[in-house]
């Protein structure tokens, strides 16, 4: 029995040793929406939630996805611009391997007086899994985002374990 429990923990050790981890960043622009639906609740004219999907382009500093499609499905909460939102993305690499996630964060929205307002996000994501080399892959992070005269921008980073 003891040397059972002996060869059970040197397997633990060499799967848990194989394990690649690595830091990554990335950053995306958004695209135009490819759906969205709408709804004003009825407690206040300015709260809206709203269900939204798209696809866009990342860059990504891991060397075996540097540029990669995202598809994604958002849901946002808001009062007058402010508020949470969460969703779920899958990034494709140019190999075909994906990769799976899920965010949430908070939306803010500030009115600016004769422009439009100061628009800021941020939160934190979760990859989940995936297809091919990211196939049981876990980790996470934070991202953060702003409008600016040219669109939607935002910033991503975290760490991924490779199992």
């Amino acid at each position: 029995m003891r040397q059972w429990v002996f060869a059970f923990a040197l397997c633990l050790i060499a799967v848990e040793a194989s394990a690649e981890a690595f830091k990554i960043s990335g950053s995306g622009s958004v695209t135009p929406l490819l759906s969205e639906n709408r709804i004003v609740a009825p407690d206040n004219p300015q709260h809206t939630m709203t269900l939204a999907r798209r696809t866009e382009g990342n860059r990504s500093t891991d060397p075996n996805c540097q540029t990669m499609q995202v598809e994604l499905v958002t849901y946002g909460d808001t009062v007058a611009g402010t508020g949470f939102q969460r969703g779920h993305r899958t990034q494709t690499c140019p190999s075909g391997d994906k990769w799976f996630s899920t965010y949430q964060g908070t939306i803010t929205s500030v009115p600016k007086q004769g422009g439009a307002p100061d628009v800021n996000n941020e939160g934190t994501w979760q990859l989940t899994g995936g297809t091919g080399r990211y196939q049981d892959a876990r980790g996470g992070g934070t991202y953060k985002g702003r409008l600016t005269p040219q669109g939607y921008v935002y910033e991503w980073e975290g760490d991924v374990i490779l199992k």
